[in-house]
């Protein structure tokens, strides 16, 4: 009976240890298998890499220039990337290098470049848009920002106002020429250039050629007593021949008026 127990029990022991033995066998397996797949991954995300950098695969042999362009050309581009290595691959290029470079042209407001699998860099180009110029050589856009375009290629030169001012002034004059724009824009004039000099004293042009004197204050109220009294100069026009050369608008409750004949011969007319 004792006997039949302990053969028995040994029975049950091989079974259990047969059990671990298969058990462990597959825990080291799997894990073996796991160690084996990762290194395989590892090994083959590194040869990708080294692939895509090598200069010989993935060249970079396009650029794709886009946005809504009045100013840029693709040569201002290609010459603004002269110290970027173009013949890199595409996933050495540097994109904050390559927009570093682009935005050194004044005229460009914001840039977004983006690589495209194989071989290819797409280059996003927003511009400022003018709305006049500033003392002649440069522009403004809507926010007051100056920036420079080469003059050869301004098509609307004679259509945008020209605004002057001291350094650092562009955007309060900016801000008296939509003032004076707003006055003036139903009344059929049109604004030609508005002039602030750095005693913050006023002068307007208007399309017809008529210069405007409105001083450093009240030059809102004073504009609007010049298109009340305008038909009268028509008149006078109209009787004589005579131009206006210049009205100065800084009197309290007058104004006078330059008149300019065709001889050139000026005179001044005092009225109240």
């Amino acid at each position: 009976m004792f006997k039949l127990f302990i053969d028995f029990w040994n029975c049950k022991l091989n079974k259990v240890c047969v059990r671990c033995f298969i058990k462990n066998k597959t825990y080291f397996f799997g894990l073996f298998f796991f160690i084996v797949v990762l290194v395989i991954i590892i090994y083959s995300i590194f040869k990708t890499v080294v692939w895509m950098q090598h200069t010989h695969y993935l060249k970079l042999s396009k650029l794709l220039i886009t946005g809504k362009l009045c100013y840029t050309t693709n040569d201002d581009i290609y010459h603004a990337m002269c110290n970027v290595h173009l013949n890199k691959s595409l996933m050495e290029q540097d994109i904050r290098v390559i927009c570093q470079q682009i935005s050194q042209l004044s005229w460009i407001k914001g840039i977004s470049v983006r690589k495209q699998w194989p071989n290819v860099l797409k280059i996003y180009i927003i511009e400022y848009e003018p709305i006049c110029y500033w003392n002649d050589v440069q522009m403004l856009d809507k926010d007051g920002v100056i920036f420079q375009v080469p003059i050869d290629r301004i098509n609307d030169k004679y259509c945008l106002p020209i605004l002057y001012g001291p350094e650092g002034s562009a955007l309060d004059v900016l801000t008296g020429y939509r003032v004076l724009y707003d006055v003036i824009k139903s009344t059929g004039f049109t604004l030609r250039s508005v002039k602030m000099n750095h005693r913050y004293s006023w002068q307007i042009i208007l399309k017809e050629n008529i210069k405007l004197e409105l001083g450093r204050k009240n030059k809102v109220e004073r504009l609007q007593r010049f298109i009340k009294a305008y038909p009268f100069f028509i008149k006078n026009i109209q009787n004589d021949g005579r131009c206006i050369n210049y009205i100065d608008l800084r009197y309290d409750y007058g104004f006078a008026v330059s008149w300019m004949t065709c001889s050139n011969y000026s005179d001044c007319e005092n009225i109240e």
